[in-house]
């Protein structure tokens, strides 16, 4: 990959619209219509709560070294839903401490105090607490690479420098078709080459498998080409099937006291769900 280096191929652009509407000030409605949630404080107790459970599931499902923690509230809001649904948006940074440590102790945990080793993200939470069955569920964590204060303006490097390989110049205009189309934005230089180096693997597989497709399947450039597999498994799929989470002891299940039926359908019992998004 070090022929790279020379002929990265980068558009920053600064993530706006993130958080909208957050100078309107806490416990205001977001829409206004009773039921419509509502802005909250970040020292708002319900916000803490829902923050800190927020934390620990993500790190739970990283596969890090280092436990990250969250850094600062930039938006929080709340919905009542059959309980209460918290929407919030804040960074989270890694620290000093490894994975080893109980996650009790992310409190005490200090960050690097280089601000490229902690590789800030802005994290959207979506936690939804049933305090009255002291139930909470993380909904959804969608998470972004944070934008440095010095990337003001859109950017970029151009497309070549000397004369590279043919076969450099096809992937790095196939990178920035990527990041146009899919309006992508990396932190710093180091960041989007990375994402370039896994953009070039993840379309080697894409060739290989379309290779050996002996249907109608199409394998090539999508939404998730800058993402590892680990990196996706943690962003689209279920929590529970991490790595750590595999690792704990199953609560063993209660003995049945009847004999099983002749057939059992899911269907009719309310387990199955709609059809989700399969891009």
């Amino acid at each position: 990959m070090s022929f790279i280096r020379g002929y990265p191929v980068i558009a920053f652009c600064v993530l706006v619209a993130l958080v909208l509407g957050i100078e309107d000030g806490p416990d205001r409605p977001v829409i206004g219509a009773p039921g419509s949630p509502v802005r909250l404080s970040e020292s708002d107790p319900g916000v803490m709560k829902a923050v800190k459970f927020a934390e620990e599931r993500y790190n739970m499902g990283s596969n890090a070294m280092h436990i990250r923690r969250v850094s600062k509230i930039l938006s929080a809001s709340k919905q009542l839903v059959k309980g209460i649904r918290y929407s919030i948006m804040v960074e989270i940074g890694s620290t000093q401490c490894k994975k080893s440590l109980e996650l009790s102790t992310v409190d005490t945990c200090e960050f690097y105090p280089e601000p490229h080793k902690q590789k800030t993200e802005v994290c959207l939470f979506e936690v939804w607490d049933i305090p009255w069955e002291s139930k909470s569920t993380l909904l959804k964590q969608k998470c972004e690479p944070a934008v440095s204060k010095e990337l003001k303006k859109v950017a970029s490097v151009p497309l070549t420098h000397g004369k590279p390989m043919k076969e450099t110049v096809e992937l790095l205009t196939q990178f920035k078709n990527f990041i146009i189309t899919y309006n992508r934005t990396y932190s710093s230089q180091e960041e989007a080459e990375k994402r370039l180096r896994i953009f070039q693997e993840n379309m080697k597989t894409a060739q290989t498998l379309q290779s050996l497709e002996q249907g109608s399947a199409e394998y090539g450039v999508t939404k998730f080409s800058d993402l590892t597999e680990d990196e996706f498994r943690m962003m689209y799929l279920n929590p529970m099937l991490s790595q750590w989470s595999l690792k704990k002891e199953m609560k063993p299940a209660t003995p049945s006291s009847k004999a099983a039926p002749d057939s059992w359908d899911w269907r009719d019992h309310g387990a199955v769900s709609s059809v989700k998004n399969q891009v």
